[in-house]
């Protein structure tokens, strides 16, 4: 497709992975990693090198305004109009560097959006998971994505009742943060256990240390064998240290 800049091959390898997180499977013969044209397909496996419940990362890079971005999101609407499979971006921006975790953030808000439109039987088995995996933790979570709450639905409002459930703007930040990974880490797993997710995360060179630390925990979490993540990167302006 012309729209792609050239970049067909690489469509292809995204709709590929894709397909193998839909079907829960992992790239075969490869090892580790393999690298083609900008694109580079991680895999991530689980202690003792089963690659059965690897996870798969897909990394695009170059320079910008060379279709990167264009290619995820062409993927992303035919992700979205399957209706089976969650498709959330989130944007890196070097102003909001200061701000740990608003690109994921932002895109774990969508995939609420997301959730809340299936249908009820799928809704409901979600939300069900999500609770159960975040217990009366779920004020951290509210805090960050607005929606996370409209998920719960109104059963978990019961969190204000409970002895202990501090004010979360009130904790140390950096106590937060840890918080935040573990529980976005089990939040994600619990969705991923009833519909596969593709995380998109654009512009990575301009990531913080915290959202680098949580992409890291998603991908090597080895209860989750259903999220894809894939991200794209400017490789002139990153850093050997900032590289994720």
């Amino acid at each position: 497709s012309s729209a792609l800049h050239g970049r067909d091959h690489e469509a292809s390898l995204l709709r590929s992975a894709y397909k193998r997180i839909q079907l829960g499977r992992v790239a075969t013969g490869i090892v580790g990693k393999e690298e083609t044209k900008g694109v580079e397909i991680l895999t991530v496996p689980e202690k003792g090198g089963n690659k059965a419940t690897s996870q798969e990362v897909v990394l695009i890079s170059g320079r910008s305004g060379t279709g990167k971005s264009h290619l995820v999101r062409l993927l992303g609407a035919e992700i979205q109009a399957s209706g089976n499979t969650l498709f959330a971006e989130g944007k890196f921006d070097v102003i909001r560097r200061a701000e740990p975790l608003a690109a994921i953030n932002t895109a774990l808000d969508r995939s609420c959006e997301l959730i809340l439109s299936l249908d009820g039987s799928k809704l409901a088995a979600i939300r069900s998971a999500v609770r159960d995996a975040v217990g009366f933790e779920c004020s951290v979570l509210e805090y960050a994505i607005p929606t996370f709450s409209e998920l719960l639905g109104a059963q978990q409002k019961m969190k204000d009742t409970i002895p202990g459930n501090s004010t979360v703007i009130n904790e140390n930040p950096t106590k937060i943060q840890h918080q935040l990974i573990i529980l976005i880490t089990r939040f994600v797993r619990a969705v991923c256990t009833h519909i596969p997710f593709v995380l998109f995360a654009d512009d990575l060179q301009w990531a913080d240390t915290t959202s680098l630390k949580l992409l890291r925990a998603l991908v090597t979490d080895q209860e989750n064998s259903g999220l894809l993540l894939i991200g794209c990167y400017r490789d002139d302006e990153v850093s050997e240290i900032s590289h994720p």
